[in-house]
């Protein structure tokens, strides 16, 4: 996990932007053997696992702060990230020599999800922080799939949530957080011999 962030804030306007990267990566690589313990079978099977994953995500941010006035000031803020993912579950039977359809899987996932959010905020000597704003987020997907099945599978999603955020700090801070989330399937979700209707 790497993240570099620069700030910089122009002291006569009192404006201010920062700019941030942002790298994630994971990576998995493992083999495993599965035995059938069920005990009315004559010939328990044996399988041998190649489990593979890797997942690689960049991100970008950039955001800007405008005053308005002397407590009031609008504020904006662009995300983009990009997340490549491979996860490979390979099991053979090692009675037929066959691939386990069951137990494998493969899977090829590349998002691109893109949010940008406008709002203003008040504050009052850091004792009272209100933001209020909306947010628009647009993601682009492309699931593969080679096993069990084999598909190309493209889907975009568009999502706009408000968001309001208040904030009173004395002896005692006191704090409001309202925000609308978006739930995006994965590519397990969206195999298309799955039941995903609920």
């Amino acid at each position: 996990d790497l993240k570099l962030r620069v700030r910089h804030s122009f002291k006569k306007t009192r404006r201010s932007a920062s700019a941030e990267v942002r790298y994630v990566g994971m990576f998995s690589n493992g083999n495993g053997i599965l035995k059938d313990t069920l005990n009315a079978s004559v010939l328990p099977q044996y399988r041998t696992g190649l489990m593979k994953g890797a997942t690689n995500s960049v991100m970008f941010s950039l955001s800007y702060n405008e005053p308005l006035a002397k407590n009031l000031s609008l504020d904006f803020r662009y995300d983009m990230g990009t997340t490549i993912s491979d996860k490979r579950d390979i099991y053979t039977d090692r009675l037929t020599q066959t691939t386990d359809i069951l137990n494998s899987s493969d899977f090829h996932q590349k998002e691109q999800r893109n949010t940008f959010s406008a709002g203003m905020s008040y504050r009052d000597n850091d004792k009272i922080r209100f933001y209020a704003g909306i947010r628009a987020m647009g993601m682009w997907q492309n699931n593969k799939e080679q096993i069990p099945e084999t598909y190309d599978f493209p889907v975009n999603y568009w999502h706009f949530s408000p968001y309001v955020n208040f904030e009173l700090t004395s002896s005692v801070r006191l704090s409001f957080n309202y925000t609308e989330k978006a739930n995006v399937p994965t590519s397990r979700q969206l195999r298309r011999h799955l039941d995903t209707t609920n």
